[in-house]
Protein backbone atom coordinates (compact mmCIF):
# COMPACT_ATOMS: atom_id res chain seq x y z
CA UNK A 1 0.00 0.00 0.00
CA UNK A 2 2.78 1.98 0.81
CA UNK A 3 4.56 1.92 -2.64
CA UNK A 4 1.02 2.14 -4.48
CA UNK A 5 0.67 5.93 -2.58
CA UNK A 6 4.19 6.48 -3.27
CA UNK A 7 3.37 6.43 -6.87
CA UNK A 8 0.13 8.48 -7.00
CA UNK A 9 2.38 10.99 -5.71
CA UNK A 10 4.59 10.96 -7.90
CA UNK A 11 2.29 11.00 -10.62
CA UNK A 12 0.86 14.30 -8.59
CA UNK A 13 4.23 16.03 -8.63
CA UNK A 14 4.23 15.98 -12.66
CA UNK A 15 0.59 17.85 -13.08
CA UNK A 16 0.57 19.76 -9.51
CA UNK A 17 2.08 22.91 -10.63
CA UNK A 18 -0.50 23.05 -13.65
CA UNK A 19 -3.36 22.28 -11.00
CA UNK A 20 -2.41 25.17 -8.61
CA UNK A 21 -3.12 28.15 -10.87
CA UNK A 22 -6.95 26.58 -10.34
CA UNK A 23 -6.58 28.23 -6.73
CA UNK A 24 -7.16 31.75 -8.35
CA UNK A 25 -10.87 30.46 -9.84
CA UNK A 26 -11.89 29.68 -6.38
CA UNK A 27 -11.31 33.53 -4.88
CA UNK A 28 -12.61 34.90 -7.95
CA UNK A 29 -16.64 36.32 -7.31
CA UNK A 30 -17.29 37.52 -10.69
CA UNK A 31 -16.08 33.41 -12.19
CA UNK A 32 -19.01 33.83 -14.52
CA UNK A 33 -18.11 36.57 -16.06
CA UNK A 34 -14.98 35.48 -17.44
CA UNK A 35 -14.38 35.15 -21.12
CA UNK A 36 -16.04 31.64 -22.70
CA UNK A 37 -13.16 30.38 -24.23
CA UNK A 38 -11.04 30.61 -20.54
CA UNK A 39 -13.80 29.09 -18.79
CA UNK A 40 -13.92 26.39 -21.47
CA UNK A 41 -10.40 25.40 -21.59
CA UNK A 42 -10.44 25.67 -17.55
CA UNK A 43 -13.43 23.25 -18.05
CA UNK A 44 -11.35 20.98 -20.28
CA UNK A 45 -8.69 20.80 -18.29
CA UNK A 46 -10.70 19.56 -15.47
CA UNK A 47 -12.32 16.64 -16.98
CA UNK A 48 -8.23 15.80 -18.38
CA UNK A 49 -7.28 15.50 -14.45
CA UNK A 50 -10.09 13.98 -13.60
CA UNK A 51 -9.42 11.10 -16.48
CA UNK A 52 -6.00 10.56 -15.19
CA UNK A 53 -7.27 10.16 -11.53
CA UNK A 54 -10.19 7.48 -13.20
CA UNK A 55 -7.21 5.66 -14.62
CA UNK A 56 -5.13 5.29 -11.28
CA UNK A 57 -7.83 3.52 -9.92
CA UNK A 58 -8.35 1.72 -12.69
CA UNK A 59 -5.02 0.38 -11.85
CA UNK A 60 -5.72 -0.06 -8.44
CA UNK A 61 -8.75 -2.54 -9.04
CA UNK A 62 -6.79 -4.73 -11.13
CA UNK A 63 -4.21 -5.78 -8.67
CA UNK A 64 -1.02 -4.11 -11.18
CA UNK A 65 0.08 -2.85 -8.47
CA UNK A 66 0.43 -6.00 -6.63
CA UNK A 67 2.66 -7.64 -8.94
CA UNK A 68 4.64 -4.72 -9.92
CA UNK A 69 4.60 -3.16 -6.44
CA UNK A 70 8.78 -2.78 -6.58
CA UNK A 71 8.32 -0.39 -9.84
CA UNK A 72 4.93 0.52 -9.26
CA UNK A 73 6.48 4.77 -9.83
CA UNK A 74 7.76 3.46 -13.05
CA UNK A 75 4.58 1.55 -14.57
CA UNK A 76 2.14 4.56 -13.95
CA UNK A 77 4.24 7.30 -15.11
CA UNK A 78 5.17 5.22 -18.09
CA UNK A 79 2.25 3.37 -18.99
CA UNK A 80 1.16 4.41 -22.57
CA UNK A 81 -2.44 5.47 -21.74
CA UNK A 82 -1.51 7.11 -18.46
CA UNK A 83 1.22 9.24 -20.47
CA UNK A 84 -0.97 10.00 -23.21
CA UNK A 85 -3.48 11.83 -20.83
CA UNK A 86 0.02 13.62 -18.80
CA UNK A 87 0.32 14.13 -22.41
CA UNK A 88 -2.82 16.13 -23.21
CA UNK A 89 -3.16 17.46 -19.67
CA UNK A 90 0.14 19.37 -20.24
CA UNK A 91 -1.32 20.46 -23.51
CA UNK A 92 -4.57 21.79 -22.44
CA UNK A 93 -2.26 23.14 -19.60
CA UNK A 94 -0.30 25.41 -21.91
CA UNK A 95 -3.62 26.81 -23.78
CA UNK A 96 -5.51 27.46 -20.48
CA UNK A 97 -2.19 29.31 -19.78
CA UNK A 98 -1.89 31.16 -22.70
CA UNK A 99 -5.52 32.05 -22.62
CA UNK A 100 -5.25 33.45 -19.44
CA UNK A 101 -2.22 35.89 -19.89
CA UNK A 102 -4.22 37.57 -22.91
CA UNK A 103 -7.50 37.76 -20.95
CA UNK A 104 -5.81 39.13 -17.96
CA UNK A 105 -3.54 41.77 -20.47
CA UNK A 106 -7.00 42.70 -21.99
CA UNK A 107 -9.10 43.42 -18.73
CA UNK A 108 -6.19 45.20 -17.37
CA UNK A 109 -5.69 47.71 -21.11
CA UNK A 110 -9.48 48.05 -20.70
CA UNK A 111 -9.76 49.33 -17.12
CA UNK A 112 -6.47 51.26 -16.27
CA UNK A 113 -6.03 53.63 -19.62
CA UNK A 114 -2.54 55.55 -17.76
CA UNK A 115 -0.95 51.32 -17.70
CA UNK A 116 -2.03 50.83 -21.27
CA UNK A 117 -0.14 54.37 -21.93
CA UNK A 118 2.97 53.52 -19.84
CA UNK A 119 3.07 49.80 -21.22
CA UNK A 120 3.66 50.97 -24.58
CA UNK A 121 5.99 53.52 -23.84
CA UNK A 122 8.00 51.02 -22.60
CA UNK A 123 7.30 49.14 -25.61
CA UNK A 124 8.47 51.37 -27.97
CA UNK A 125 11.60 53.00 -25.85
CA UNK A 126 12.70 50.10 -24.92
CA UNK A 127 12.33 50.61 -21.27
CA UNK A 128 12.74 48.34 -18.42
CA UNK A 129 10.65 48.14 -15.43
CA UNK A 130 13.98 47.96 -13.31
CA UNK A 131 14.57 51.59 -15.08
CA UNK A 132 10.48 53.01 -13.91
CA UNK A 133 11.65 51.41 -10.19
CA UNK A 134 14.64 53.42 -10.32
CA UNK A 135 13.28 56.52 -11.24
CA UNK A 136 10.32 56.31 -8.59
CA UNK A 137 13.02 55.89 -6.13
CA UNK A 138 14.54 58.77 -7.52
CA UNK A 139 11.77 60.84 -7.29
CA UNK A 140 11.81 59.51 -3.07
CA UNK A 141 15.29 60.48 -2.30
CA UNK A 142 14.78 64.02 -4.20
CA UNK A 143 11.60 64.52 -1.83
CA UNK A 144 13.25 63.21 1.58
CA UNK A 145 16.41 65.66 0.54
CA UNK A 146 13.78 68.45 -0.02
CA UNK A 147 12.59 67.32 3.70
CA UNK A 148 16.17 67.20 4.93
CA UNK A 149 16.17 70.61 3.94
CA UNK A 150 13.40 72.42 4.96
CA UNK A 151 13.99 70.75 8.49
CA UNK A 152 17.60 72.46 8.04
CA UNK A 153 16.41 75.84 6.72
CA UNK A 154 14.35 76.04 9.58
CA UNK A 155 17.27 75.36 12.12
CA UNK A 156 19.48 77.55 10.67
CA UNK A 157 16.60 80.72 10.40
CA UNK A 158 16.05 79.78 14.39
CA UNK A 159 19.86 79.62 14.73
CA UNK A 160 20.49 82.82 13.19
CA UNK A 161 17.34 84.76 15.24
CA UNK A 162 18.29 83.32 18.75
CA UNK A 163 21.93 84.52 18.04
CA UNK A 164 21.07 88.19 17.62
CA UNK A 165 23.11 87.43 14.19
CA UNK A 166 20.96 90.30 12.30
CA UNK A 167 21.94 93.48 10.13
CA UNK A 168 20.57 95.49 12.85
CA UNK A 169 22.08 98.93 12.25
CA UNK A 170 25.16 97.56 9.61
CA UNK A 171 24.42 97.08 6.00
CA UNK A 172 26.35 94.03 6.13
CA UNK A 173 26.33 91.57 9.01
CA UNK A 174 29.20 90.55 11.28
CA UNK A 175 29.49 86.87 8.77
CA UNK A 176 28.83 88.51 5.94
CA UNK A 177 32.04 91.15 6.54
CA UNK A 178 34.50 88.18 7.70
CA UNK A 179 33.73 86.19 4.31
CA UNK A 180 34.29 89.25 2.55
CA UNK A 181 37.75 90.10 4.40
CA UNK A 182 38.71 86.10 4.29
CA UNK A 183 38.05 86.68 0.36
CA UNK A 184 39.99 89.80 -0.03
CA UNK A 185 42.80 88.47 1.72
CA UNK A 186 43.01 84.89 -0.13
CA UNK A 187 42.70 87.16 -3.39
CA UNK A 188 45.84 89.16 -2.14
CA UNK A 189 48.02 86.17 -2.02
CA UNK A 190 50.86 85.58 -4.69
CA UNK A 191 51.08 81.81 -5.88
CA UNK A 192 52.87 79.74 -3.75
CA UNK A 193 52.21 81.12 -0.21
CA UNK A 194 52.74 79.80 2.74
CA UNK A 195 54.64 77.00 0.60
CA UNK A 196 57.79 77.56 3.58
CA UNK A 197 55.29 75.50 5.54
CA UNK A 198 56.18 72.61 4.24
CA UNK A 199 59.87 73.04 4.47
CA UNK A 200 61.12 74.93 7.30
CA UNK A 201 61.87 74.22 10.84
CA UNK A 202 58.32 73.93 11.63
CA UNK A 203 57.43 72.12 9.15
CA UNK A 204 56.86 68.65 10.65
CA UNK A 205 54.92 70.29 14.12
CA UNK A 206 52.66 72.38 11.51
CA UNK A 207 51.54 69.25 9.24
CA UNK A 208 50.64 67.21 12.40
CA UNK A 209 48.81 70.41 13.17
CA UNK A 210 47.11 70.24 9.90
CA UNK A 211 45.81 66.67 10.14
CA UNK A 212 43.31 65.78 12.16
CA UNK A 213 44.38 62.28 12.33
CA UNK A 214 47.69 62.85 13.16
CA UNK A 215 47.18 62.01 17.24
CA UNK A 216 50.90 64.19 17.75
CA UNK A 217 49.83 67.34 16.18
CA UNK A 218 49.00 69.74 19.31
CA UNK A 219 45.51 71.49 19.12
CA UNK A 220 46.14 75.26 18.70
CA UNK A 221 48.18 76.98 16.11
CA UNK A 222 49.29 80.16 16.64
CA UNK A 223 50.55 83.03 13.94
CA UNK A 224 52.30 86.09 15.47
CA UNK A 225 53.87 88.72 14.31
CA UNK A 226 53.41 92.58 13.89
CA UNK A 227 51.03 94.58 11.72
CA UNK A 228 51.77 94.22 8.04
CA UNK A 229 53.42 91.33 7.99
CA UNK A 230 51.27 89.16 5.50
CA UNK A 231 49.55 87.19 8.79
CA UNK A 232 45.93 87.83 7.47
CA UNK A 233 47.21 86.81 3.80
CA UNK A 234 48.54 83.43 5.55
CA UNK A 235 45.80 82.49 7.38
CA UNK A 236 43.18 83.06 4.45
CA UNK A 237 45.66 80.87 2.54
CA UNK A 238 45.75 78.13 5.27
CA UNK A 239 42.08 78.11 5.59
CA UNK A 240 41.39 77.20 1.88
CA UNK A 241 44.01 74.56 1.88
CA UNK A 242 42.42 73.36 4.95
CA UNK A 243 38.85 73.39 2.85
CA UNK A 244 40.51 71.65 -0.11
CA UNK A 245 41.72 69.00 2.03
CA UNK A 246 38.97 68.19 3.44
CA UNK A 247 36.11 68.91 1.43
CA UNK A 248 36.19 65.25 -0.39
CA UNK A 249 34.19 63.04 2.43
CA UNK A 250 35.62 59.75 0.56
CA UNK A 251 38.56 60.60 1.70
CA UNK A 252 38.53 60.95 5.27
CA UNK A 253 37.22 58.35 7.94
CA UNK A 254 34.86 60.84 9.31
CA UNK A 255 33.39 64.36 8.58
CA UNK A 256 35.80 67.68 9.36
CA UNK A 257 34.21 70.75 9.66
CA UNK A 258 36.31 73.89 9.10
CA UNK A 259 34.40 77.54 10.46
CA UNK A 260 36.79 81.12 10.24
CA UNK A 261 36.11 84.30 11.53
CA UNK A 262 38.21 86.93 10.49
CA UNK A 263 38.03 90.81 12.87
CA UNK A 264 38.10 93.78 11.08
CA UNK A 265 40.98 96.37 11.45
CA UNK A 266 40.91 98.81 14.56
CA UNK A 267 40.58 101.54 12.85
CA UNK A 268 37.36 100.32 10.94
CA UNK A 269 34.31 102.66 12.29
CA UNK A 270 31.83 100.67 10.81
CA UNK A 271 33.05 97.42 12.39
CA UNK A 272 30.60 97.53 15.18
CA UNK A 273 29.67 93.96 17.11
CA UNK A 274 32.11 92.75 14.02
CA UNK A 275 34.80 93.15 16.59
CA UNK A 276 33.32 91.45 19.18
CA UNK A 277 35.17 88.11 20.22
CA UNK A 278 31.20 86.88 21.68
CA UNK A 279 29.86 87.66 17.68
CA UNK A 280 32.93 85.68 16.31
CA UNK A 281 31.99 82.29 18.26
CA UNK A 282 28.04 82.63 17.48
CA UNK A 283 29.45 83.11 13.78
CA UNK A 284 31.36 79.48 14.15
CA UNK A 285 28.12 77.99 15.53
CA UNK A 286 26.27 79.34 12.51
CA UNK A 287 28.92 78.07 10.16
CA UNK A 288 28.94 74.32 11.89
CA UNK A 289 25.28 74.25 11.80
CA UNK A 290 25.64 74.47 7.48
CA UNK A 291 27.70 72.46 7.34
CA UNK A 292 26.27 69.44 9.84
CA UNK A 293 22.73 68.44 9.74
CA UNK A 294 22.86 67.13 13.33
CA UNK A 295 25.07 69.83 14.97
CA UNK A 296 22.29 72.09 13.12
CA UNK A 297 19.38 70.39 15.14
CA UNK A 298 21.46 70.63 18.68
CA UNK A 299 22.08 74.27 18.02
CA UNK A 300 18.44 74.85 17.47
CA UNK A 301 16.96 73.40 20.24
CA UNK A 302 20.08 74.50 22.35
CA UNK A 303 18.80 77.84 21.31
CA UNK A 304 15.07 77.27 22.19
CA UNK A 305 16.02 76.20 25.51
CA UNK A 306 17.62 79.64 26.55
CA UNK A 307 15.46 82.87 27.44
CA UNK A 308 15.85 85.50 24.85
CA UNK A 309 18.09 87.31 27.01
CA UNK A 310 20.45 84.40 27.52
CA UNK A 311 22.49 85.23 24.11
CA UNK A 312 22.79 88.83 24.69
CA UNK A 313 24.59 88.92 27.69
CA UNK A 314 26.18 85.75 27.61
CA UNK A 315 30.56 85.67 27.99
CA UNK A 316 32.37 84.22 26.02
CA UNK A 317 33.02 80.82 27.86
CA UNK A 318 29.65 80.34 28.10
CA UNK A 319 28.92 80.75 24.64
CA UNK A 320 31.47 77.90 24.36
CA UNK A 321 29.88 75.89 26.93
CA UNK A 322 26.37 76.46 25.54
CA UNK A 323 26.81 75.72 21.74
CA UNK A 324 29.12 72.62 22.03
CA UNK A 325 31.89 74.60 20.07
CA UNK A 326 34.46 72.68 21.70
CA UNK A 327 33.27 69.02 21.14
CA UNK A 328 31.06 68.52 18.52
CA UNK A 329 30.12 64.36 18.46
CA UNK A 330 31.20 62.53 16.07
CA UNK A 331 33.05 65.15 14.29
CA UNK A 332 36.56 66.56 14.37
CA UNK A 333 36.53 70.38 13.29
CA UNK A 334 38.82 73.27 12.78
CA UNK A 335 38.49 76.82 14.39
CA UNK A 336 40.18 79.70 12.76
CA UNK A 337 40.37 83.48 14.35
CA UNK A 338 42.34 85.92 12.49
CA UNK A 339 42.97 89.95 13.75
CA UNK A 340 42.64 89.17 17.40
CA UNK A 341 44.14 91.88 19.37
CA UNK A 342 46.68 92.11 22.02
CA UNK A 343 44.88 90.60 25.17
CA UNK A 344 45.73 92.68 28.00
CA UNK A 345 43.90 93.64 31.01
CA UNK A 346 41.85 96.29 29.40
CA UNK A 347 40.71 93.86 26.68
CA UNK A 348 38.93 91.42 28.55
CA UNK A 349 37.10 89.70 26.17
CA UNK A 350 39.74 89.09 23.85
CA UNK A 351 41.50 87.97 26.74
CA UNK A 352 38.30 85.44 27.93
CA UNK A 353 38.55 84.28 24.63
CA UNK A 354 42.21 83.05 24.32
CA UNK A 355 42.30 81.90 28.03
CA UNK A 356 39.44 79.35 26.81
CA UNK A 357 41.31 78.13 23.69
CA UNK A 358 44.06 76.80 26.01
CA UNK A 359 42.21 75.87 28.42
CA UNK A 360 40.64 73.37 26.18
CA UNK A 361 44.07 72.53 24.98
CA UNK A 362 45.07 71.20 28.35
CA UNK A 363 42.49 67.86 27.89
CA UNK A 364 40.90 65.71 25.38
CA UNK A 365 39.27 67.22 22.00
CA UNK A 366 38.56 66.63 18.93
CA UNK A 367 38.60 70.86 17.83
CA UNK A 368 41.78 72.45 16.74
CA UNK A 369 42.55 75.95 16.58
CA UNK A 370 43.99 78.49 14.39
CA UNK A 371 44.95 82.05 15.48
CA UNK A 372 46.69 84.85 14.90
CA UNK A 373 47.39 88.25 16.85
CA UNK A 374 50.74 90.60 17.12
CA UNK A 375 52.26 88.48 20.08
CA UNK A 376 52.41 86.07 22.69
CA UNK A 377 53.82 88.13 25.42
CA UNK A 378 50.44 88.60 26.82
CA UNK A 379 49.16 85.29 26.38
CA UNK A 380 47.31 84.04 29.82
CA UNK A 381 50.01 81.64 31.43
CA UNK A 382 48.32 78.17 31.17
CA UNK A 383 50.13 74.83 31.20
CA UNK A 384 49.09 73.94 27.67
CA UNK A 385 51.58 73.07 24.74
CA UNK A 386 51.07 75.22 21.33
CA UNK A 387 52.74 75.75 17.96
CA UNK A 388 54.02 79.12 17.57
CA UNK A 389 54.86 80.72 14.65
CA UNK A 390 56.35 84.10 13.90
CA UNK A 391 55.76 84.77 10.94
CA UNK A 392 58.37 87.74 10.01
CA UNK A 393 61.07 85.13 10.86
CA UNK A 394 59.99 82.49 7.56
CA UNK A 395 57.79 84.32 5.44
CA UNK A 396 60.75 86.09 3.23
CA UNK A 397 59.74 84.62 0.10
CA UNK A 398 56.56 85.42 0.41
CA UNK A 399 57.36 89.29 0.98
CA UNK A 400 59.89 89.23 -2.23
CA UNK A 401 57.04 87.73 -4.94
CA UNK A 402 54.93 90.22 -3.92
CA UNK A 403 57.11 92.97 -4.23
CA UNK A 404 57.72 91.67 -7.29
CA UNK A 405 54.04 91.18 -8.26
CA UNK A 406 53.67 94.72 -7.45
CA UNK A 407 56.84 96.45 -8.98
CA UNK A 408 55.45 94.67 -12.39
CA UNK A 409 52.60 96.80 -12.51
CA UNK A 410 54.48 99.68 -11.84
CA UNK A 411 56.40 101.93 -15.11
CA UNK A 412 57.86 103.94 -11.85
CA UNK A 413 59.00 103.51 -8.49
CA UNK A 414 56.63 104.43 -6.25
CA UNK A 415 55.70 103.51 -2.59
CA UNK A 416 54.50 99.97 -2.79
CA UNK A 417 51.66 98.82 -0.83
CA UNK A 418 49.60 95.93 0.02
CA UNK A 419 45.98 96.22 -1.69
CA UNK A 420 44.66 97.49 1.48
CA UNK A 421 47.20 98.73 3.65
CA UNK A 422 50.47 100.11 3.18
CA UNK A 423 53.62 97.68 3.80
CA UNK A 424 56.25 98.03 6.37
CA UNK A 425 59.27 98.87 4.48
CA UNK A 426 61.32 96.94 7.62
CA UNK A 427 60.21 93.64 6.08
CA UNK A 428 61.22 94.15 2.38
CA UNK A 429 64.94 95.01 3.16
CA UNK A 430 64.60 91.97 5.78
CA UNK A 431 63.53 90.13 2.54
CA UNK A 432 66.54 87.69 1.31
Amino acid sequence: MRSFHESVDSLFEAIAPSLSEFKIYGNTKQYSKTEPELRDAAHRLMIGFVDICALSLEYAEQGKWHRFKATMKAVLLNDETIKAEIEKFRELAAAHHSLQATQTLKVVLESNDDLRKLLEEASESGLQIGKISKDVASLKDSDDQRKTDDVKGRNMENIQKKLQLGLSDQTKSPMQLSQELSEGRFKEAVPGTGSWLKDSDISREFQQWADINDNGGGPICALTGESGTGKSVLMSTIEHQLRDKYSSADSQPHKTLIASYFFPSLNNEKQGDSASARTALKCMAVQLAKQDDAYAKFASQTCNNKDSGFFRDANCQELWDTLGLGTLKGKSHYLIFDGLTEPTEDRRETRELITLFFKQASGRSSVRILLSLPSTNSLPQINASYLNINVALFNAVDIREHIKRELSKSTRFRILKFPSRVLDLRYIFSAR
